[in-house]
């Protein structure tokens, strides 16, 4: 009885320790993979709350726009970059994507140069996928510059309970195309502080949430007509909140916070999902005035549209096609989802040129 009683117990913490699932380099993006994200608002969302065996409900969230995020090459960042970041050494990287945190905006408007674009090359290995330095696209000209001390983003594999903290150190030279040198030094700590079920408006999730909180001292030295001095820049603590599942490539749901004083206030939300068509500019998205009710529904749902509808189609979480109504040129139309399990569809809408998408949500 007591050999019995020791099985079942070995058995129950074996399958509740390996029912965590573990983060490693296939779950990570490379060069040429493609993911939708899309970007909704919530002031007073839960992002304090964590922990084992958790469920994290973020079903209703309603998206206002989308980002289509597609790592590029080394190869495809010009001459410069191929030779700093595709060399067999500690800097080769396996992709670059854009990066906004860089806080030049305070000093852009007194630059000689105007300053396109910043990105921030990764590389991805086994055990971790780390920063290797930034590139700034400046008069046509893509200018890398390697980091010094490279930060870890994130060491693998990871899993419910891991910690860590990672330094990076990037100076970026502006000679001979301008007198100016910027200097970055970041601090990550990060802990991986949950895991449980994850239910989005896109689908629900076995995850690990991780939780970064990064503190950076950015400066400029570069002559504002009076002498060459250095500027501090502002950053303010900032707070990254992920959730991570097997195989997506990227965080499906992330919060992202400044910290003031003590107190944070969400910046960003972000989660993982289908095509909503919500690229499009905001004169094109004005166009549509499409609406739906009631939403959630229990099954009856009334559609309106401003053009003649001609053909509707009820997509679920994995993309299936689960109805296709052929409709005559109507403005208004019936829908029956009755038979339709509990859960958030897609409503693709096509007629007279137009296109809209709805999300419902099914009680």
């Amino acid at each position: 009885m007591k050999f019995l009683a020791l099985l079942l117990t070995t058995f129950f913490v074996s399958t509740f320790l390996f029912g965590q699932i573990s983060i490693d380099q296939q779950d990570f993006m490379t060069a040429g993979d493609t993911v939708r994200i899309s970007f909704t608002e919530d002031p007073s969302i839960d992002f304090a709350s964590s922990g084992p065996n958790m469920t994290w409900n973020f079903s209703n969230l309603i998206a206002s726009s989308q980002q289509l995020v597609s790592p590029q090459a080394v190869a495809v960042g010009g001459l410069f970059v191929e030779i700093v970041f595709n060399s067999n050494n500690k800097w080769k990287s396996d992709y670059f994507i854009d990066f906004l945190d860089l806080p030049l905006d305070q000093v852009g408007g007194f630059l000689p140069i105007n300053i396109e674009n910043v990105y921030q090359f990764h590389a991805l290995s086994p055990d971790s996928n780390f920063i290797t330095g930034l590139s700034i696209l400046a008069e046509g000209n893509n200018i890398p510059f390697r980091s010094d001390t490279i930060e870890v983003t994130y060491p693998l594999p990871l899993t419910f309970g891991d910690s860590y903290t990672s330094r990076g150190y990037t100076k970026a030279d502006f000679n001979p195309f301008f007198d100016g040198v910027f200097i970055q030094y970041r601090e990550r700590n990060t802990v991986v502080d949950g895991h449980g079920t994850l239910i989005t408006p896109f689908n629900t999730f076995d995850a690990i949430r991780m939780h970064h909180v990064i503190d950076e001292v950015d400066s400029f030295y570069f002559d504002l007509g009076f002498g060459a001095t250095w500027f501090p820049l502002t950053v303010p603590r900032r707070h990254f909140y992920e959730w991570w599942a097997k195989g997506e490539k990227l965080p499906v749901f992330s919060i992202s916070t400044v910290e003031l004083n003590g107190s944070e206030t969400i910046t960003s939300i972000s989660y993982r999902d289908l095509y909503l068509g919500l690229d499009a500019s905001t004169e094109e998205a004005q166009l549509g005035q499409t609406s739906c009710f009631p939403n959630p529904t229990n099954g009856n749902l009334v559609i309106n549209t401003p053009f003649p509808m001609q053909l509707c189609k009820v997509i679920n979480s994995s993309g299936k096609v689960c109805r296709t109504i052929e409709v005559d040129l109507k403005t208004s139309i019936n829908l029956d989802l009755n038979d339709l399990s509990t859960g958030v569809y897609i409503i693709s809408i096509q007629g007279a040129g137009q296109n809209e998408v709805l999300r419902v949500i099914k009680d």
